[in-house]
């Protein structure tokens, strides 16, 4: 069992102070499923982890919201 990766755990939580409405539902959504996989890895250890999974997923979608053009999302490196 180990921690959430923190470098995704900061991007998400920049996504939720920063993104349009969706990024930030979808940030949330995906904190929860971090906070999930860690605490069911902790509870029911196994040899198949589910944490490398769901931050996978993160990581995706991170780079698919940095990448989204200005025009279909709000820009992530300009304030609300």
């Amino acid at each position: 069992m180990r921690m959430p990766n923190r470098e995704i755990v900061y991007r998400l939580l920049f996504v939720t102070e920063q993104g349009n409405e969706d990024q930030r539902n979808s940030a949330n959504a995906r904190l929860a499923s971090l906070r999930d996989a860690f605490s069911n890895d902790r509870r029911f250890p196994s040899s198949r982890p589910i944490m490398p999974a769901i931050e996978t997923e993160c990581w995706t979608w991170w780079h698919e919201v940095a990448a989204s053009p200005p025009s279909s999302a709000q820009g992530l490196d300009r304030p609300v």
